[in-house]
C-alpha cells in the first residue's frame, strides 16, 4: 500500500509542473501525452483497490464530461472536470482490501473507514492548486444536495459545481455496474432512483441531463471521450 501511495504522489507532483505549463501552451501535445499517462497510472492504481469497479474513475469522469458539455461549460471547466473525475476516489488507495471488496453488509467501524476516503482524497491533493476544485472533487462527491451526507454536512450550491456533478455521474455507475454486494441493476430501476433521490441526495438539474442522457442512452457513447484521453486529446 506505501508503494502505491509514493507512486500516487510522485505522479500527481510531476502532473502539477506539466499542467502548468499546458496552461502555458508550451508544448501541448507533448505534455498532453505525459499528464495522461501519468493519470492512469493512478486511476489504475484506485481501480486496483476494488476488484468490481475496473474502469469506474474513467467512466465517471466521461459521465460527468458529457453532462458539464449538456450544462454550456466552459472547454477548460470540461477538462479540468474529467481530470477531477479521474481522481476523485484517490482517498480509496489507503482504505484496506478487504473492506472495499467486502461482499457482506459492513459494520459501523467499517463504514467509517471508507466513508474516510473523502478526507483521506483532501489530503492527498491538499497542495494541489492548479486544477481549480480538484480538492472539492475528491472531499466532497459524496455530499448531499439536502445536507445529510459526509463528512463535511454541507448542502446545495455550497457544494461545488464539480463534486454535484461527479456525485450524480458516480451513483449512476454505482448503479449500472456489479459491485461485490449486489448486481447492477435494469435501466427502468436506475430512472426510478434518480427521480426518488433528485432534490435529497442529488442535485435536481443534474439529475434532470443524467435522466435524459440515459434515456438518450448516449450513456453508452462514453467510451468515445475515454478513447480521446487516452489518445491524449483535449476533451473540452
Amino acid at each position: 500500500m506505501e508503494y502505491f501511495i509514493i507512486v500516487a504522489v510522485l505522479s500527481l507532483v510531476v502532473i502539477i509542473i506539466l499542467f502548468r505549463n499546458l496552461k502555458l501552451n508550451i508544448k501541448k501535445r507533448e505534455y498532453r501525452t505525459i499528464i495522461s499517462q501519468l493519470l492512469n497510472i493512478i486511476k489504475n492504481i484506485i481501480d486496483t483497490k476494488d476488484s468490481y469497479t475496473t474502469g469506474h474513475s474513467a467512466r465517471v469522469a466521461a459521465y460527468s464530461v458529457e453532462i458539464a458539455r449538456r450544462m454550456g461549460m466552459s472547454k477548460d471547466f470540461i477538462e479540468n472536470l474529467f481530470y477531477i473525475g479521474l481522481l476523485h476516489d484517490v482517498g480509496k488507495i489507503i482504505v484496506p482490501n478487504e473492506i472495499i471488496n467486502k461482499p457482506d453488509k459492513l459494520t459501523d467501524e467499517e463504514y467509517n473507514i471508507i466513508k474516510s476516503h473523502t478526507v483521506m482524497g483532501k489530503e492527498i491533493l491538499k497542495d494541489v492548486s492548479i486544477i481549480k476544485n480538484l480538492i472539492s472533487g475528491a472531499s466532497e462527491h459524496h455530499e448531499r444536495w439536502d445536507g445529510k451526507g459526509y463528512n463535511q454536512g454541507i448542502k446545495g450550491n455550497d457544494i461545488s459545481l464539480e463534486a454535484r456533478i461527479i456525485a450524480v455521474a458516480d451513483t449512476y455507475d454505482a448503479m449500472s455496474h456489479d459491485r461485490s454486494y449486489r448486481k447492477a441493476l435494469p435501466k427502468d430501476v436506475i430512472l426510478e432512483e434518480f427521480r426518488r433521490c433528485s432534490g435529497k441526495q442529488l442535485d435536481p438539474k443534474i439529475v434532470e441531463i443524467i435522466i435524459n442522457m440515459i434515456e438518450e442512452d448516449f450513456i453508452f457513447e462514453v467510451g468515445n471521450i475515454i478513447d480521446r484521453f487516452n489518445r491524449h486529446e483535449a476533451i473540452g
